[in-house]
């Protein structure tokens, strides 16, 4: 549970939060703190874990709001904003140039 949820980080604080109320569930029970990352400390869930891992590495986000959190490929995240900022700046530039443009041929 600790390596699917961890707690310490305050988004899954709040996402627990939102989970008991609506459904009343405790997702937080029975989770060590002191939970060992490395699989290879689970002899039983060592294969599912595995899997439930490579399955979660293996996805690509589909939605704008998953671009925007989508740590896991430093690479593909820093690419995302780079051209989020290229396509901004190209905007904001195509419009001074378009207003610049408008205001010389009403002065002229």
């Amino acid at each position: 549970m600790a390596i699917l949820f961890p707690f310490a980080e305050s988004s899954h604080k709040s996402w627990n939060r939102r989970v008991r109320k609506r459904a009343d569930l405790d997702v937080e029970t029975g989770v060590a703190c002191n939970t060992p990352r490395n699989l290879g400390h689970y002899r039983y869930w060592h294969a599912r874990l595995k899997f439930i891992q490579s399955t979660y590495d293996e996805t690509a986000p589909r939605r704008v709001r998953q671009w925007l959190y989508d740590r896991r490929d430093g690479n593909r995240f820093y690419t995302f904003w780079v051209a989020v900022v290229a396509i901004c700046l190209t905007l904001l530039f195509g419009l001074i140039q378009s207003v610049t443009g408008i205001v010389q041929i009403m002065l002229s």
